[in-house]
């Protein structure tokens, strides 16, 4: 064992002994450890994920770059725009 690596003992009910059991089948592994370690490296990004994607993020940038120069919209402006015939 590597000096990065931490040592646990796990009591797990029956079924997800035998999850971890079908994981490393699946993926040919060679030990339960190896098993559960690919478990939470498969799922630790959706665990961890950050709150925002970097997508998302750059579309708020651009939004507001694009309405850096704009005078804000009042409901009265909104109305006349959207509601008139």
């Amino acid at each position: 064992m590597s000096s990065d690596t931490v040592s646990i003992n796990v009591r797990l009910t029956p079924e997800n002994n035998r999850i971890i059991g079908v994981y490393k089948e699946l993926f040919g592994l060679s030990s339960k450890e190896e098993a559960i370690n690919k478990i939470i490296e498969d799922r630790s990004e959706d665990i961890l994920e950050r709150p925002f994607k970097e997508e998302f993020i750059e579309q708020v940038k651009q939004i507001a770059e694009r309405s850096k120069n704009k005078k804000p919209t009042t409901v009265a402006e909104m109305r006349k725009k959207y509601l008139s015939d």
